[in-house]
């Protein structure tokens, strides 16, 4: 298994806007109920494609690239919320959902599927 960062499948960096006040963390807990209950959904089909994923790993050694992509995205959202809940980012509760690469990776990267390590 590989520990070392370049070979990491998530990498998750918050750029910090404003400063956090009492009222704004309690503002943000309250306008962020719309983006819970939209990791709340996601977070039953990611469980669901996780049992498909352990499934194809046991059978393939792989994982399809479509569902490291959904849950690649699946942690970005809950990482947008997180920091959303800890007032370190302004603004309305995080409502996107980005499956795509990382900034920077190779665009084949994104059509292969991920071999797991000997």
């Amino acid at each position: 298994m590989p520990v070392d960062e370049a070979s990491l499948g998530v990498r998750y960096d918050v750029e910090r806007s404003g400063a956090p006040t009492v009222r704004s963390a309690l503002l943000h807990l309250v306008t962020s109920i719309p983006a819970a209950l939209m990791l709340w959904v996601l977070g039953i089909v990611s469980a669901v494609l996780w049992l498909i994923a352990v499934l194809t790993i046991l059978l393939h050694r792989t994982v399809p690239a479509s569902i490291y992509d959904f849950q690649r995205g699946v942690l970005r959202a809950f990482g947008n919320l997180l920091a959303h809940h800890a007032s370190l980012v302004d603004g309305a509760a995080p409502l996107r959902f980005d499956t795509g690469p990382e900034a920077g990776a190779p665009p084949s990267d994104r059509d292969q599927p991920h071999a797991l390590a000997q």
